[in-house]
């Protein structure tokens, strides 16, 4: 029995230390390239150096070792042609990993480094905020020494954590095989932290007699923050240094400190005694500086300051200067005219020509005020200016009684009317219209159609573009197909149908007078306008008709991204109606349910019965709302819009 005991204990024995021994056995889970080669660019035909080289195998107990080159296999290496990013896979037994290298053609500039030229704007992040790299500016470094800048989605980018607080935390950016780094913060602080301050208005008193009090009394201070947003700083926040009144002194600088930052504006500390002039100053010269033998002086823009010891100003009215030294009884080239007040000049240069000049074109510098006309209605000069230039370099204003004018004629309407100016056989040109008061679209009010769910309201556009001449619908009981109007939109847009997008139009005839351009399917994909975005739209030509009934058919060329998954309760598209002055009748409204993938290639077609269907002259369809296909649009192509006007509901 004891013999047996002994046997069971020595097998026990056994199998623990199996169990120990198995248990501390490590297990390979994989390779890491830890360095890269000391050759990463190779030039055509050249072998393949893996010098510098170091691969870790990775171990199940958390170790690592560094395995030797000469028992990692690599993939076939081929430097035949240039390849900016070669992949090369190092293998060890069932494990991989890779890196990458140039092969270049050295007759050619190649990659040999990266820069960042322009730091990210943002430098402080709070914790979990994601990293931002707008104003992020990279350069590629050519062998040639040339360079240019990347895209930021070529770069890739490592090292920003956000998860928790750290000061200096190194951000890389990588591009082929080159790296370059910039730095940021991670904050733990809940909320936007000071990143400058900036005086946005001095303070009312710049200027202090000896021994008086710093009065901030105007002054506004703005801090920015990480978050892009200002605050006015309250002045009893700020710290003010520099400000010293014990004596007198120009431009003394006072310093503003709000946290780590600074701004500064100056001020003046003079004697306590009544202020004196100093001098006087020309801030504007005369509008006038080269006259003709026998003209009068000119001060007509001139403007002069005179300068105080207490560092004020003020304006000299130009009855209290004295004025020597003009005369244009000769020629001179250069004549100093002299500006004296209060025992102080200033001086100005004129230029006096011959009296005798030749006119050598002439300018509208100020049209006339009125520039729309009724039919009818006479031409009206009260502000035109028109300025004639002589070869002597000088110019004056001609009256309006010597000009000749020519091309108007309010006879009939013009909405771009040429008027023609003419002295002395030089001629320049204004426009005005001429309006029908019975026009239409004469004070035309853009109503407004409806408002999205975002708030923004969209407007009706002008009249057609046809609105003068609509074009006159056949009414009949026949199904005769030649009673239709027929639309294919690829073609009548922009010629009798007007693109709509938003509150802007194809001619810019929408409430905002934008200008914005139709695009659409090619046609081997199917064709159609394409209606891939909220508030896109066309507006039909103007028309007239008598029947009680209109029949419309909708071409729908193409459905994409389509899984009949709709907007419940939402108008898809909406057909409003109107009469011939823009007044809006109605609507009919194309539910999402009406058009799924099947649609494509047939029509929609609807009828419009309404008691004022009788008074229908145009169309305008827009996009209202869209269905998804998980985070795509539904887009829908149109490709004709035809209707129809039948006598009888």
């Amino acid at each position: 029995m004891k013999k047996s005991l002994s046997l069971i204990s020595t097998i026990f024995v056994l199998v623990l230390a199996s169990c120990s021994i198995n248990g501390n056995k490590k297990k390979l889970n994989g390779i890491e390239i830890t360095s890269l080669p000391n050759k990463l660019i190779y030039s055509l035909n050249e072998e393949f150096d893996y010098s510098g080289l170091e691969v870790a195998a990775l171990y199940s107990n958390d170790t690592t070792e560094i395995i030797s080159n000469s028992e990692l296999t690599f993939s076939n290496f081929d430097s035949s042609q240039a390849n900016e990013n070669y992949e090369i896979t190092v293998s060890y037994k069932s494990f991989s990993d890779s890196f990458s290298v140039q092969i270049v053609d050295s007759t050619l500039p190649y990659v040999t480094g990266i820069r960042i030229v322009s730091q990210p704007s943002k430098k402080d992040y709070y914790v979990n905020e994601q990293l931002d790299l707008t104003g992020l500016v990279v350069e590629a470094i050519y062998s040639d020494e040339s360079y240019e800048n990347l895209n930021n989605n070529e770069l890739t980018i490592s090292g920003f954590n956000s998860s928790k607080e750290a000061t200096n935390q190194i951000v890389t950016i990588s591009y082929l095989n080159f790296r370059d780094t910039f730095t940021v913060n991670i904050l733990e602080k809940s909320g936007p932290v000071v990143t400058d301050i900036e005086i946005k208005h001095n303070p009312n008193k710049t200027t202090y007699k000896v021994g008086e009090l710093l009065d901030l009394t105007g002054l506004v201070v703005k801090a920015s923050y990480s978050d892009f947003s200002e605050k006015t700083i309250d002045n009893s926040e700020l710290t003010i240094i520099g400000f010293d009144s014990s004596k007198a002194i120009a431009n003394q600088v006072v310093v503003v400190s709000y946290e780590e930052f600074t701004d500064y504006f100056t001020v003046n500390i003079i004697e306590d005694k009544p202020a004196t002039i100093t001098g006087i100053r020309i801030v504007t010269y005369p509008n006038k500086m080269t006259y003709r033998v026998g003209q009068q002086l000119d001060l007509t823009g001139l403007l002069v300051k005179a300068d105080y010891s207490d560092y004020s100003s003020k304006e000299i009215a130009h009855s209290d200067l004295q004025i020597s030294g003009f005369d244009s009884s000769t020629a001179i080239n250069s004549q100093k005219v002299t500006i004296s007040y209060s025992g102080y000049s200033a001086f100005f240069n004129v230029k006096i020509v011959p009296a005798t000049a030749t006119v050598t074109g002439i300018a509208v510098i100020s049209e006339p005020t009125k520039t729309s006309y009724k039919l009818g209605e006479s031409l009206i000069l009260t502000g035109l200016e028109v300025v004639a230039y002589y070869d002597d370099d000088t110019e004056e204003t001609i009256d309006n009684s010597k000009l000749s004018i020519t091309g108007f004629d309010s006879s009939s309407a013009n909405s771009s009317q040429k008027i023609t100016v003419t002295y002395q056989g030089y001629s320049d040109y204004f426009y005005v219209e001429i309006v029908d008061p019975s026009d239409p679209m004469i004070d035309f009010e853009y109503k407004d159609l409806y408002t999205n769910d975002g708030g923004k309201t969209y407007q009706q556009m002008a009249l057609p573009k046809n609105y003068k001449n609509p074009e006159t619908l056949v009414t009949t009981l026949s199904a005769d197909s030649s009673t239709w109007s027929n639309n294919d939109l690829s073609e009548d847009l922009p010629n009798n149908f007007r693109f709509i997008y938003g509150n802007a139009s194809d001619d810019g005839m929408g409430s905002t007078g934008s200008k914005a351009s139709p695009s659409f399917y090619s046609s081997s994909s199917g064709g159609g306008l394409k209606f891939d975005q909220i508030s896109k739209g066309f507006q039909s030509q103007m028309f007239t008709h008598e029947g009680a009934k209109l029949e419309v058919r909708m071409g729908i060329s193409q459905v994409n991204e389509c899984s009949d998954k709709v907007v419940q309760n939402k108008d898809l598209i909406r057909v409003y109606c109107f009469n011939s002055v823009g007044d809006i009748l109605g609507y009919h409204a194309v539910e999402p349910g009406e058009i799924i993938k099947s649609t494509a290639g047939k029509d929609v077609s609807f009828y419009i019965t309404e008691s004022y269907t009788v008074n229908i002259a145009y169309f305008e369809v827009r996009l209202l709302h869209m269905a998804y296909k998980s985070s795509q649009c539904y887009n829908i192509g149109i490709s004709h819009f035809n209707f129809k006007s039948w006598e009888r509901a």
